[in-house]
């Protein structure tokens, strides 16, 4: 009877230890926070695949933008090209127009013809000044014939004087051509350095819309390179997620098994408890009718601690995994 009730006791301790309630409780929150970690990581996954998404999104807006840009910029720079093309134009045709009369020859008209007039003037004052010397002299004298020589030699001083000053108006008007010529002359000058300025920034507007051209182009090609990068990459993360999906719905699967399975151990151990609970009332109300029901109740004792040493094993191999 000692050996049998030292037996019952080495059982109830084991009993004591595999029952212990935090046991339960630890693997049953074990496998729900594996399940949360697995979740967590599935859907801080699927938002990787969410951004790449949205950052496609917002690379096409910039790149909407960029182009509205670039025509914008091409549009400026043609206008500005029309219009430098439209006075470079106005100019050439003007220029053309003072091509027409041959400007070195006319000038050196205008300066001969004054040198002429210039020549005529002198010698017609020389002329003036030698009749009047002439007339001095004949004022002393008084017969008929010298006077009728003073009024001929006064007749013709006064035509003299007559032509000395239209002589004088006509080199007046060949001065004022002359000016006039000069004037032209300077203004074909700075016709001439408005078309080279003109042209001057048409060659560097020109450079300027080609090098913008190129610089768009260049953007363009690394652009769409990025996007087909993007495009793979986010085909790549789309089949990531599929496998993700998959690997989630066989996890909660299992967990849900796992599940199934520890609530079915929990309840055959409770019913296992309360019948050992059963079989200790009835070996105490039968303590002194003999070795069957001690028998009976060592066996009961027996299927509990093995029931409970075989759920202790099932929760830690749950835990491992």
């Amino acid at each position: 009877m000692d050996l049998l009730k030292g037996y019952i006791s080495k059982i109830q301790q084991l009993e004591s230890a595999l029952m212990r309630q935090n046991f339960s409780n630890a693997c049953r929150h074990g496998l729900h926070d594996q399940l949360a970690m697995d979740q967590d990581i599935f859907l801080n996954e699927l938002g990787s695949g969410c951004e790449v998404e949205t950052t496609d999104a917002s690379n096409e807006v910039d790149e909407e933008e960029k182009e509205r840009e670039h025509s914008f910029m091409q549009d400026q720079l043609d206008k500005e090209l029309q219009e430098l093309d439209k006075r470079l134009q106005q100019k050439e045709a003007e220029m053309k127009q003072f091509a027409k009369s041959d400007t070195s020859v006319l000038k050196q008209h205008y300066e001969k013809k004054l040198t002429d007039l210039e020549q005529e003037k002198k010698a017609l004052q020389k002329e003036i000044e030698n009749l009047r010397h002439a007339l001095t002299n004949i004022s002393s004298s008084m017969d008929d014939n010298a006077q009728k020589v003073k009024e001929n030699y006064l007749q013709k001083l006064n035509a003299l004087e007559s032509q000395v000053h239209e002589l004088k108006k006509k080199q007046e008007a060949q001065q004022q051509l002359l000016r006039q010529k000069q004037r032209s002359d300077e203004a074909a000058k700075r016709l001439q350095e408005d078309i080279q300025r003109i042209k001057s920034q048409k060659v560097q507007l020109q450079q300027k819309i080609k090098q913008e051209s190129e610089q768009f182009r260049s953007w363009k090609a690394a652009r769409e390179k990025e996007v087909l990068q993007l495009k793979k990459e986010g085909r790549r993360n789309e089949y990531e997620m599929h496998k993700l999906l998959a690997l989630n719905q066989r996890q909660k699967m299992v967990l849900q098994r796992k599940t199934e399975e520890a609530a079915a151990a929990t309840k055959r151990l409770k019913e296992l408890l309360e019948a050992k609970k059963s079989s200790r009332e009835t070996y105490g109300s039968a303590n002194g009718s003999g070795m069957q029901a001690l028998i009976r109740a060592i066996d009961d004792e027996l299927e509990v601690t093995v029931r409970a040493h075989e759920l202790r094993s099932y929760y830690e191999r749950q835990m491992q995994e």
